[in-house]
């Protein structure tokens, strides 16, 4: 009897690797592992009742050296699935299983709903005589080499990997298709702009790890798409040196060409699905920023105001996507330069003493029929308002009047360049103003007041105004997320509900 004294927790896959090479041996002592609570374990008994049964083993040579790999499940213990290099009946290396095999990350659950971690232990001659003096490592590289007769690390753990998938073929199966069922799901309800990726690279749901929280498979199929796209621009140059180089025949140049147009393509697929996904999420928000909020009050106009486009900026210091003017008008989104409640006379497009703040004002620049290019075809300005606020019909609160005393203001000043050198007037500038508001009593008594014209939904009104030369257009917040749903309905449904072949096409190829 052997007296050993180890904390009764450590009877793991080490404790595991000392059980198993020595019972192997015939000749094998009746072993005590006593802790220091003086609590004792039988290993013999041990290993009768919790490995004997499950050992399974197979044999292979690598360069004329024989092994042995023995595989064991192991129910209690141990907590991750290991391959285990031994030596002199001892464990002396250890490798995480995980990290050559991705699905075997967690405990395999069985039918019966018993779980394991797999452990194999590979033992040889090579082995026992490449051992050190210590017998804590071996004396082998562990990348291969170009030496004769060596066997590296590497070259062990692939060997052995091939076994251990055969040997857990069933369960690393089932693992699998519940992995992709997962992916799949994720892909579809919550990020299908890598629907593309997956059916252009399907050997992905091989490569991403198992198990894995809604966040790092996100991540694993977002540093998937980069590669892909760093492979795609690679290609890309690889094709332009053939071209000028003339190394190629026809045939094999149009096959190379023909796949690096197909993945350029896929993905655009995937830019577009990923700009569509976040217009549906802004609605979403919006939509929720509307409601009445717990405490019976409603959200104030500046939290609208940040979803549509960021307070106190221009378009000068904030990027394209945070601006989401399509809520309103997709033509807003393009344009020479935004202002966001920003003081009048601090916009380098304007030359005026105002210090009015417009809530956004959109400046566009002159289109392809204008006879000058550099002036102004249209500036639109847009008012927001609180959701359900009733007070507008008092001058100063009257948005209608608001966005024509800036339409005024503007056009008694002198719109110039960024660089200070003038545009000229604006006396031939088209205006467009937008009012932005639910459809209360009091604005409907400001539109009329207007002589605006009722919309046929009810929700709006529009109308120009001779005077001040702008056309306007109210909008309930109501109408405005409707409408801007229903502009984009079809690409949301194209998305989210996938035709019948497309969703047949994604089996065929993940299977």
């Amino acid at each position: 009897m052997f007296g050993l004294e180890i904390p009764h927790s450590s009877l793991s896959s080490r404790s595991g690797a000392l059980v198993l090479t020595i019972h192997l041996n015939e000749k094998c002592p009746k072993i005590i592992l006593e802790d220091n609570f003086n609590e004792k374990i039988n290993l013999n008994d041990y290993f009768e009742r919790n490995i004997k049964d499950s050992i399974h083993q197979d044999q292979f040579v690598i360069n004329g050296e024989k092994f042995v790999l023995y595989h064991i499940q192991m129910q209690e213990g141990i907590n991750k699935h290991e391959l285990h290099l031994c030596a002199n009946n001892r464990e002396v290396k250890s490798y995480e299983l995980h990290k050559y095999i991705p699905d075997l990350q967690r405990k395999i659950i069985l039918e019966d709903e018993k779980s394991f971690y797999y452990v194999g232990y590979l033992i040889g001659a090579y082995l026992d005589g490449k051992i050190n003096m210590n017998r804590t490592s071996f004396e082998f590289e562990e990348e291969d080499t170009d030496l004769l007769n060596t066997i590296s690390g590497k070259e062990l753990v692939e060997s052995s990997k091939e076994y251990i998938m055969a040997y857990l073929g069933a369960d690393l199966e089932k693992v699998n298709q519940e992995k992709c069922e997962y992916i799949n799901s994720f892909v579809k309800k919550e990020k299908p702009q890598y629907r593309y990726l997956l059916n252009k690279k399907p050997e992905l749901y091989k490569m991403i790890p198992a198990n894995l929280s809604k966040d790092k498979l996100e991540l694993e199929l977002h540093k998937a798409a980069q590669e892909w796209e760093a492979e795609i621009h690679k290609q890309a140059k690889e094709i332009d040196k053939k071209v000028k180089s003339g190394d190629f025949n026809q045939e094999d140049f149009d096959k190379i060409f023909n796949e690096y147009c197909s993945s350029v393509s896929d993905i655009s697929k995937a830019s577009l699905s990923e700009y569509v996904i976040r217009r549906k999420a802004i609605l979403e928000l919006l939509e929720k920023s509307l409601e009445r909020r717990d405490d019976n009050k409603y959200n104030s106009e500046a939290s609208i105001h940040s979803i549509i486009c960021p307070m106190r900026h221009t378009s000068d210091d904030i990027a394209f996507e945070e601006m989401n003017l399509w809520l309103i008008d997709d033509r807003l989104s393009y344009h020479q330069f935004l202002a966001s409640d920003k003081q009048m006379k601090s916009l380098p497009v304007l030359e005026t003493d105002v210090d009015k703040r417009m809530d956004i004002a959109v400046f566009d620049q002159a289109i392809s029929f204008s006879a000058e290019k550099d002036r102004f075809n249209s500036i639109s300005i847009i008012e927001l308002k609180k959701p359900n606020r009733n007070d507008l019909k008092d001058d100063d609160k009257n948005p209608i009047n608001q966005v024509l005393g800036y339409v005024n203001d503007i056009r008694n000043g002198k719109v110039k360049k960024a660089n200070g050198r003038d545009f000229g007037n604006v006396k031939n500038t088209a205006f467009y103003c937008y009012v932005i508001a639910d459809m209360t009593e009091s604005l409907k008594l400001d539109a009329e007041n207007a002589s605006l014209t009722l919309t046929p939904d009810g929700e709006g009104y529009y109308g120009y105004n001779q005077p001040r030369g702008a056309y306007i257009e109210v909008i309930s917040y109501d109408k405005m997320v409707r409408d801007a749903a229903q502009r984009n309905q079809i690409l949301f449904d194209k998305l989210f509900c996938p035709s019948v072949n497309e969703m047949l096409n994604s089996k065929l190829q993940v299977s």
